[in-house]
Order: C-alpha cells, then structure tokens, then sequence
C-alpha cells in the first residue's frame, strides 16, 4: 500500500456508541507503512516457517517406518529423502506456499507441490 492509503481511523466511544472518522497524524501514517512494510519483508520468513512446520508432520507422519522392526521400502525411502530435502530445494517459498494454497483450495488444474507419499 501506498503512503497515500493511509488517511483515516475510526474511533468509537464505547459510552455513548458514536463512532466518527479522525484524520491520521503524520506519526500515525509513518507507524503504519512502517509496519506494512516489515509484514511484507517477513513474508519469505513466514513461509519458510509454514513449509518446514508442515514437512515436519509429514515426516512425523512416516516415522513408523523407520523403527528397527520394520522394513522401509526404497519408494518410501526417497519420500522421506524428498522432504528433508524440501526446503533446500526450493527457490521461492512464497511461490511454494501460493501453490500449495491453490491446491488446498481445490483449483482446477493446481497440483499438489509437495512429494508424493508412496502407499
């Protein structure tokens, strides 16, 4: 957003329940671009932390499998090697994140971003 996008507030006085339109002070727009600002510069901290909290259920989800009493499968194998590897091998998160988002959201032609699990 613009600084121009910042102009007003609502203030309510919660006694008597009128609300009116108060013009911004010039400390007041400086406050919110500067926080605009920095949710928009954290985003790829965002997603990354999305991405690596959601590889980490997958593969808690495939742990079993690595119990000294069961025999892992090569395919399941190279799954769990493919989400370890997720976030190294992911150039922009924000893209990552965006298209697993359309996939979740069901729109048409949007494929899953994430590895495959084997069955």
């Amino acid at each position: 957003m613009a600084r121009s996008d910042y102009t007003h507030k609502t203030v309510t006085d919660c006694a008597t329940g009128k609300t009116e339109r108060v013009a911004l002070s010039e400390a007041e727009i400086d406050e919110f671009v500067a926080m605009e600002t920095a949710w928009t510069n954290a985003g790829p901290t965002r997603a990354w932390a999305a991405i690596r909290s959601e590889r980490n259920a997958r593969l808690a989800q495939t742990d079993f499998y690595s119990l000294s009493d069961v025999t892992m499968s090569d395919a399941m194998t190279a799954h769990r090697k493919a989400l370890r590897d997720l976030p190294a091998n992911t150039d922009d998160p924000e893209v990552f994140v965006e298209s697993w988002n359309t996939f979740q959201r069901g729109d048409d032609g949007a494929s899953d971003p994430w590895p495959t699990k084997p069955e």
